[in-house]
């Protein structure tokens, strides 16, 4: 388990924010199914993860480089393959050399798409709470920050 300072709102942060096994792994299968399988699912997780979805920054390089070559049409492994910086291609080895056994690649897809909405409705969440907690807000602030709440939390329920 590791801990990170995560930016939820512009400027403001959440500090020691765990990072479990399975968001590392399942951070590492997404950039896997981009490099191996662009053609099949790239569209579908590029719509919806963004790149501030990724927590662990040699990976969120990697997204990150992935995106600026789907914006010139290359062929993303040789692309990525290409670069010519050594703890680079040492963290594209690690994704690069994994293998899943994955049933479903659309269910996968549609999994790895729910938990990163979960996430960020998570955080949201936790936002939302701590400024009722700490701000001075008006009372239309605070209705406003209630009833996004509110909406979070069915959203959230309805996910499970």
């Amino acid at each position: 388990m590791l801990t990170k300072k995560i930016e939820v709102d512009d400027g403001q942060f959440l500090d020691n924010v765990s990072i479990s096994k399975a968001e590392i792994e399942r951070e590492k299968m997404i950039l896997y199914f981009l490099i191996k399988k662009y053609d099949d699912i790239g569209d579908k997780i590029i719509s919806k993860i963004q790149l501030d979805d990724f927590k662990i920054e040699k990976y969120k390089n990697i997204y990150n480089k992935i995106l600026e070559i789907t914006n010139t049409g290359n062929n993303i492994y040789n692309s990525l393959t290409n670069i010519e910086d050594i703890d680079f291609q040492a963290n594209l080895s690690e994704i690069i050399l994994s293998e899943y056994e994955i049933n479903s690649v659309d269910k996968f897809i549609s999994d790895i798409i729910n938990n990163y909405e979960k996430n960020k409705l998570n955080f949201r969440k936790i936002d939302i709470l701590k400024k009722l907690e700490t701000s001075d807000l008006s009372k239309d602030e605070i209705a406003k920050l209630e009833k996004e709440l509110s909406n979070i939390i069915v959203k959230l329920a309805k996910m499970r």
